[in-house]
């Protein structure tokens, strides 16, 4: 078939959008709207006889293809460096927008128009080589205005080819490994005097940032997971070892927070989350001591697509602050009286994650730090525990995460560390100035950072439906951040944890060994310092809580209430396993079921589960620990345990 047989295809060339000049902003969309539309040409001419060859000309086809021209550059441009770290792809978007947008205003600047007009063709704009008017050459061309329009027609499949190059790009090739990057020391104007301060705060309160009175103050720990509580049980069931077990206010996803002898948890309440609150129960008895409710700043479903209270909240002696996903930041005394509230949706948002926000604030002894990373424009916001008040903020690249950040002191600089969707970051916890970022990673989206000494120690889940395994494999790992004689950091990728991944739970650094836990129940123990893979075992069972190291011992805990003590040692030794309730009495019995091996007989070396519906949201989830003296806390969605002595030994 012939252009010539499908005459009403021309027809978009007289539509208003192609009489704007490609110079201004909605020209040169039109112009690239029109190159889609001309590379595409040959396809419109081969469906005409089916659908009509005036519609296809018209303004249907600018309506569909107008969005797709841009969506195509906008993601191209804005991915292809994020995700696969290769720079080329934004630069075959910009040069597959420029040849389409050069093929529909060429030959306008060249004819002003009047080529076209002739041809019947509408607009200048639309002298291009879609009309095929103007784009053979006159005798009374000049030389170069003949090479110029012998171009044109091959200009406009040329940039629809390279966008289509550039969206494959996109798609199929692996993510490229980067190089680490070091970011000079930034001028500040801080006094020498505070950020010595700064340091010595941290020194103090070590890399923890708990108390040494065996206080777990906020989420893991500070972010070790380490006990300092003494005598913790070996052996508990359901018949002999729990102390007291209280129902809770509403849901909550959150840990329990111990401080002195008050233990605080979160929760949410109504069938959109229309309250949030916080209670406070003696860690003694179980009994609560106080509840506080509030309306929450902004409403969404309560079920388990949703996040319920999950950040964990943080404490100190002047009461505790918690952070809720809808926004909300509010600060209590120890006996439940507000001190301040924020509302940080309001201030920061709208927070674009479709699961709602999970990150659960670090602490020093002056300021909350909060990792607000979402699909929008994020932050790390440093909040004054005195009166509420934004000590500084730090702008963050848009991603979408569910990890918290750590306060740590690395190379006698006290610093926030962040682990989040493609990067782990090092800012000045003074001041926010960000100190060195290693990028490259895949999958670091739910489990949170540990810091040791000048190490970091990532981990990394696959997508959803177990995409970029490898990828996130590879993103298991532990970073080394120095600085230079001349003041500049660097952070180096020093192993990787082999053929290992995390989930929901966090890595654990115990007694010279890097723990990683899968949500089905792996458990891979790697040396510290080397990344040698020491031993590897399958515990039985589904976790989401990040493991507790406590002197001699490890502590994992399965999700259906389930514990299993090893021994902290370069063996996989199984010293004691655990129940907090029995199957029967809960409905939970996919926990007791034994792990299937997978098809193809790896056995503890694979990470799969190889149980039908592992990964389902049925029975009562152990969320969060949190060790006392004596025994643990233990959060389910409803309920506190107390396993172990109810009082502490003496």
């Amino acid at each position: 078939m012939s252009l010539a047989a499908a005459p009403n295809l021309a027809d978009p060339c007289e539509e208003a959008c192609c009489r704007h000049a490609p110079t201004d902003l909605f020209g040169i969309v039109c112009s690239v709207g029109c190159g889609i539309h001309c590379a595409a040409m040959p396809l419109l001419i081969a469906a005409a006889p089916a659908v009509g060859g005036s519609w296809l000309g018209g303004e249907a086809a600018h309506l569909v293809l107008l969005p797709l021209c841009a969506g195509a550059a906008f993601w191209s441009m804005r991915s292809g460096v994020r995700r696969h770290g290769r720079r080329s792809v934004p630069w075959i978007a910009a040069a597959g927008v420029s040849l389409l947008a050069a093929g529909v205003a060429v030959p306008s600047l060249l004819n002003d128009g009047s080529a076209g007009e002739a041809a019947g063709g509408g607009a200048g704009a639309c002298s291009a080589a879609c009309c095929q008017s103007t784009a053979i050459a006159s005798p009374e061309d000049g030389p170069a205005a003949a090479v110029v329009r012998f171009a044109v027609p091959f200009l406009t499949p040329l940039g629809g080819g390279l966008l289509v190059l550039a969206h494959l790009v996109n798609l199929f090739a692996a993510p490229a490994r980067r190089r680490p990057v070091h970011i000079p020391e930034p001028q500040t104007t801080m006094p020498a005097l505070a950020r010595s301060g700064a340091v010595l705060v941290l020194a103090c309160c070590g890399t923890t940032a708990h108390a040494a009175d065996g206080s777990w103050s906020d989420f893991r720990g500070g972010g070790a997971s380490v006990a300092d509580a003494a005598d913790l049980p070996l052996n508990w069931s359901p018949e002999d070892g729990v102390a007291w077990s209280v129902e809770l206010p509403g849901v909550g996803q959150s840990s329990p927070v111990v401080f002195g002898d008050r233990a605080y948890v979160t929760f949410v309440e109504g069938p959109n989350k229309e309250a949030v609150g916080v209670a406070a129960l003696s860690v003694a008895t179980g009994e609560t001591l106080w509840t506080q409710r509030f309306d929450a700043a902004r409403t969404s479903p309560n079920d388990f697509m949703h996040g319920r209270a999950a950040p964990t909240p943080a404490a100190d002696g002047a009461g505790v602050v918690a952070f809720f996903a809808s926004g909300d930041l509010i600060a209590l005394t120890p006996d439940g009286t507000k001190r301040w509230r924020r509302n940080l949706w309001e201030e920061f948002g709208p927070f674009e994650n479709n699961h709602d926000l999970g990150t659960s604030p670090a602490q020093d002894a002056e300021r909350l730090l909060l990792q607000l990373d979402h699909g929008g424009p994020s932050l790390l916001l440093a909040v004054s525990k005195a009166d509420g008040q934004t000590a500084w903020t730090a702008e963050r690249e848009p991603r979408t995460s569910f990890t918290s950040p750590v306060v740590a002191e690395i190379a006698g600089t006290a610093q926030v560390v962040c682990s989040s969707n493609g990067s782990v970051d090092g800012y000045d916890a003074a001041t926010g100035a960000k100190l060195w970022s290693l990028d490259g990673l895949t999958g670091n989206t739910i489990p949170s950072p540990v810091v040791v000494g000048n190490r970091v120690y990532v981990g990394a889940k696959p997508g959803r439906g177990n995409t970029d395994v490898a990828a996130a494999q590879e993103s298991n790992c532990c970073v080394e951040v120095s600085r230079t004689p001349a003041g500049d950091w660097t952070a180096e990728l020093l192993w990787r944890a082999n053929r290992t991944l995390s989930h929901y739970s966090s890595p654990l650094v115990h007694r010279g060994r890097c723990y990683y836990l899968n949500n089905v129940g792996v458990l891979a123990c790697f040396d510290a310092e080397t990344g040698d893979l020491l031993h590897r075992g399958r515990l039985g069972f589904e976790s989401w809580a990040t493991p507790i190291g406590a002197g001699d011992r490890v502590y994992c805990f399965g999700r259906g209430g389930e514990c299993a003590v090893l021994a902290a040692a370069d063996d996989f030794e199984l010293l004691a396993e655990n129940r907090l309730w029995s199957p029967e009495a809960s409905g939970e019995t996919a926990a007791e079921a034994p792990p299937q091996p997978p098809a193809d007989g790896a056995g503890a070396d694979d990470e799969s589960d190889g149980r039908p519906g592992a990964g389902g949201y049925d029975g009562p989830f152990v969320y969060g620990a949190a060790p006392v003296a004596g025994g643990f806390l233990l959060r389910t969605e409803t309920r506190l345990y107390r396993v172990g002595a109810a009082t502490p030994t003496p």
